[in-house]
């Protein structure tokens, strides 16, 4: 009977040093000293993490951890203690990590990770500009907001000796993703509401638009101001100004109708003329 080879779900970290060559042929004794003062930093942030050092190999490391967020988050903790460790270097000597991390199944014998999850976060090492990270997509949505990262979407990569394209995300450390605020409702009266703001310009002669237009643009906005008004007794928010560009007029709409209350009884309101835009 064949033996039943151990398969689990894991999240690979796969690590190198970027232009390590380089390094050696310049200074041989003091790059091996670096690569053993990183190592141990990137071993302590790997235990710190949960994770596990699964083989080493010259400049290179892999490690697993059991969990996403602590994959991802040490990758990021690795590449922050690093840095740190290269502040007193010139530019030229400093030893920079490039990290892939991916989430996939492995083959386990003798306790080293095998199969395509592993040739994927090692493809995604090698993707990774120095002192950068890249993740697969299934570490983005396996992450969430879990870990305080900012994520640029590199779209699909054909990696090489991969048979399928993968959807890489590039990673930095961002503080402010880990506090997702929820979407504030607007404060609005307790009555319909609406808002008129003006067309954007689509004619390629902004000229032509304000001479022809203008009094035409006023007359349409001067009607459906009065009609809004006079019909229903809806609360009404009209922004002027020329050539606003139509982002502002919407934030400005929302402060406004977040901060304006009900009109005093028996004010009538005032329908303004649309400036052209």
């Amino acid at each position: 009977m064949a033996e039943r080879i151990e398969r689990r779900l894991t999240t690979i970290l796969a690590a190198d040093v970027a232009e390590y060559s380089r390094l050696m042929r310049a200074d041989e004794d003091g790059t091996l000293a670096l690569l053993t003062r990183c190592r141990e930093v990137a071993a302590a942030r790997i235990a710190e993490y949960r994770g596990r050092i699964a083989n080493t190999a010259g400049d290179a490391v892999l490690a697993e951890f059991p969990s996403v967020a602590d994959g991802l988050s040490c990758a990021l903790a690795i590449q922050e203690a690093v840095g740190k460790a290269n502040e007193a270097l010139s530019a030229d000597r400093r030893m920079l990590f490039r990290i892939g991390v991916h989430l996939g199944d492995v083959m386990v014998r003798d306790g080293d990770p095998f199969g395509d999850a592993v040739n994927v976060a090692a493809r995604l090492q090698a993707l990774a500009e120095p002192g950068r990270i890249c993740v697969s997509a299934a570490v983005r949505e396996h992450a969430g907001s879990r870990v305080a990262a900012a994520f640029t979407d590199a779209g699909a990569q054909q990696l090489k000796n991969i048979a399928e394209p993968v959807h890489v995300f590039r990673v930095a450390a961002s503080p402010a993703a880990q506090v997702i605020a929820a979407p504030v409702p607007l404060s609005l009266p307790d009555k319909p509401s609406v808002a008129v703001l003006p067309f954007t310009n689509m004619s390629a002669d902004p000229e032509q638009v304000l001479r022809r237009r203008h009094r035409r643009g006023r007359h349409h906005c001067a009607v459906v101001l009065s009609a809004l008004v006079r019909d229903r007794p809806q609360f009404v928010l009209h922004l002027q100004g020329q050539e606003r560009p139509y982002q502002a007029d919407r934030e400005r709409a929302r402060r406004s109708l977040r901060g304006r209350g009900q009109r005093p009884q028996g004010r009538r309101p005032r329908a303004h003329h649309c400036a052209a835009q």
